[in-house]
């Protein structure tokens, strides 16, 4: 993917038409590696936002939803809790007692990568006094190696 534009743009990818046994017969999947999330480009557009220059390794197409694998522990981003207190530190939380938090990446909606931060616990607390009111993206990475996304607006 390459964009010269400066200004907040929303892309999209859609497929116009598929061809063939194969493309009929399964989905296919759209991989944001920058966001590590999987999505159905069969069932709907994918939209999304981009700092401008190229990235060669963004995106990937795939035909297996690798998201639904079944592991031993399945956590997803409703086992993360994000809170803000008054004196701007902010708790990640995982609700799994068996699985810790190992580092944790924000990034704005352009996909500027902010912060990237050490975790050894299942709840962690950093000061992000330097953030902004605005939306923002936490990439949580567990001890198991599972990465969740989540959409996080700093008040």
């Amino acid at each position: 993917f390459n964009t010269n534009i400066t200004t907040v743009t929303v892309y999209t990818f859609s497929i116009a038409q598929l061809e063939g046994d194969f493309l009929t017969n399964n989905t296919v999947y759209l991989k944001d590696n920058l966001l590590s999330s999987i999505h159905d480009l069969s069932n709907s557009d994918y939209n999304f936002t981009s700092q401008t220059g190229t990235f060669n390794d963004r995106f990937e197409i795939v035909f297996k939803d690798t998201s639904l694998s079944i592991s031993e522990e399945t956590i997803s981003e409703q086992n993360i809790s994000i809170i803000e207190s008054r004196n701007n530190d902010i708790t990640f939380n995982l609700t799994s007692q068996n699985l810790t938090i190992k580092a944790i990446k924000i990034y704005d909606v352009l996909g500027r990568l902010l912060y990237d931060l050490k975790g050894n616990s299942n709840t962690e607390t950093y000061n992000l006094s330097n953030l902004s009111q605005a939306s923002y993206i936490a990439r949580i990475q567990l001890s198991n190696g599972l990465i969740i996304s989540k959409k996080a607006i700093k008040q």
